[in-house]
């Protein structure tokens, strides 16, 4: 179901804080790479961006997502500090807040995936020797 959000009605390209549908998503990543996009204003700029794979979450419209400096830390800070062993990686992608110019406003943020339980041996009664 499409987000029920004004800004979901601005087309984009890139993946956007309602995309996430409210769902953290598991995502593998596939690519990472510098893209120029048209900025408020019609100016161009650079930017990383970062195509996936989804694992796990709600989105229905699989779409690149531009990385900004906050995010590229993140990432950084779980895979390592080169982008090129990233590839093939997972992450968990999630909405949040942020300030930008002045005001708050949701974004997608970055952090690792929570580490499985570690998964315990059955137990089971030892057996008695029956032939006292």
């Amino acid at each position: 179901m499409p987000a029920d959000h004004f800004e979901a009605l601005l087309d984009s390209p890139y993946l956007r804080w309602f995309d996430l549908q409210g769902r953290p998503a598991l995502v593998e990543i596939k690519i990472i790479r510098q893209e120029e996009i048209c900025v408020s204003g019609g100016a161009k700029k650079r930017c990383p961006i970062l195509t996936f794979k989804q694992l796990q979450g709600r989105i229905e419209t699989i779409k690149p997502l531009i990385i900004n400096k906050t995010n590229l830390e993140s990432i950084a800070a779980i895979h390592g500090p080169k982008p090129s062993q990233w590839v093939g990686k997972s992450i968990v992608i999630f909405e949040d807040w942020t300030e930008f110019r002045k005001e708050r406003v949701k974004c997608i943020r970055v952090r690792a995936r929570k580490p499985e339980p570690e998964r315990q041996p059955p137990t089971t009664e030892s057996t008695k020797d029956t032939d006292e």
